[in-house]
């Protein structure tokens, strides 16, 4: 098998699962059923979901992986019996959390597909890709702080978030490490990009510019200079190790101004830009990827006649610029994501490639936009003739 493994990559999903419940059951729990639409094992009353513990299966050596599995299945056994009871009990362990939009999109469907009636959601944003949530900091755990729990506790969010950023800020004794300009988060547990909350820890760093952080996986916060363009590349190079990791969150930098944090696009034209153009589209396509089967799952179980459209990048033929493409097909309903060009496919006819917003300016009124995120568009009818010719089309 090992060398089966070396030559073919991993065990598969399923196999995986099998392994982390042979473990459960010689640890007693059950009754245990895997749940291959949601990657779960169903246990008893609870879920175990394993995503993120299959990522670092799949990621380590082939000598390692049984422990992972060995490990993901003590974790489910050692989990904190229940949640606490008063506002008093919960205070010592709240945190704040910030996570990608998309972590709570695929969650809701997920339970969608297990028939959960209720979802899950932030409290607020932080930009236009991050979500803002409380959690409770559990010895071997960390479990999200649901709306229902703060009106149990007869507590409001705003309360909450602020004892949870105290809790944080009494935790954070390290800092940065600094790299010719790249500042390094070196807590490594669980909250560094978390810690982008907490601007006491940021505003003394040492930049060129104002400072740009960067949250590419929970454990890493990454600061640099605006006006630092190797310390930049070196944030994009650092991201690009860890994006692939489990529990990533964002490729997408923040920009502090006054004391608050915004949405900061790189130029093109910028040494980095490219660098972080792709990175940046790396994670749309695996966020996008991973929604894309969620949607198409829920539409199969509603029995509802819905194309659910991919995410795709490409190069251009005479520039080698980066794109993202997505196909709109005549006929059908769809759910598009918010790629840079569309294809119009319309038998017999060629297929014509048109820039998103060249789309959005001549026919606005056949996009409506979804709660989901990464973006979905929904489209229930094709663009008419003369709204096609209007468009100006693409180089294929």
């Amino acid at each position: 098998m090992g060398i089966l493994q070396k030559l073919f990559g991993p065990p598969s999903r399923k196999s995986f699962a099998a392994m982390v419940m042979r473990e459960l059951e010689t640890q007693g729990a059950g009754p245990l059923r895997f749940n291959e639409t949601t990657f779960a094992v169903e246990i008893g009353g609870g879920r175990l979901y394993l995503q993120n513990f299959y990522a670092r299966f799949a990621a380590a050596r082939t000598g390692d992986r049984y422990g992972i599995a060995v490990e993901t299945a003590r974790q489910w056994i050692a989990r904190p019996a229940g949640k606490p009871r008063t506002f008093e009990e919960a205070r010592a362990m709240l945190r704040p959390s910030v996570r990608s939009r998309a972590y709570y999109d695929a969650s809701n469907l997920k339970m969608e597909a297990e028939g959960i009636p209720h979802r899950i959601e932030p409290f607020g944003t932080l930009g236009a890709h991050l979500a803002l949530g409380l959690v409770l900091d559990f010895p071997d755990s960390i479990e999200l702080v649901s709306s229902g729990d703060l009106q149990s506790w007869n507590a409001t969010y705003g309360e909450a978030f602020e004892i949870a950023k105290d809790n944080l800020r009494d935790a954070s004794i390290r800092s940065f490490e600094s790299r010719n300009g790249l500042y390094v988060s070196t807590w490594d547990d669980a909250y560094d990009a978390t810690r982008i909350l907490l601007p006491e820890f940021i505003k003394p760093l040492q930049v060129r510019g104002s400072h740009v952080a960067l949250l590419p996986h929970r454990n890493l916060l990454l600061v640099a200079g605006s006006e630092d363009p190797a310390a930049l590349m070196a944030m994009a190079d650092v991201a690009r190790e860890t994006l692939g990791q489990p529990q990533p969150i964002s490729a997408f930098p923040l920009l502090l101004l006054d004391g608050e944090w915004t949405d900061w696009q790189i130029p093109r034209d910028h040494p980095a830009g490219n660098a972080f153009r792709l990175l940046q589209i790396q994670r749309l396509a695996e966020d996008y990827d991973e929604q894309q089967n969620l949607l198409r799952g829920a539409a199969l179980r509603r029995g509802e006649d819905l194309f659910v459209a991919s995410f795709q990048a490409m190069r251009r033929k005479d520039t080698a610029e980066l794109i993202t493409l997505t196909s709109w097909t005549e006929g059908t309903t769809a759910l598009l994501p918010e790629a840079g060009e569309i294809a119009f496919v319309k038998l017999p006819d060629a297929v014509r490639r048109v820039r998103w917003q060249e789309v959005m300016r001549v026919a606005p009124e056949l996009l409506e936009p979804t709660d989901h995120y990464p973006p979905r568009w929904k489209v229930t009818a094709f663009p008419t003739e003369s709204q096609l010719a209007e468009m100006k089309a693409e180089e294929t």
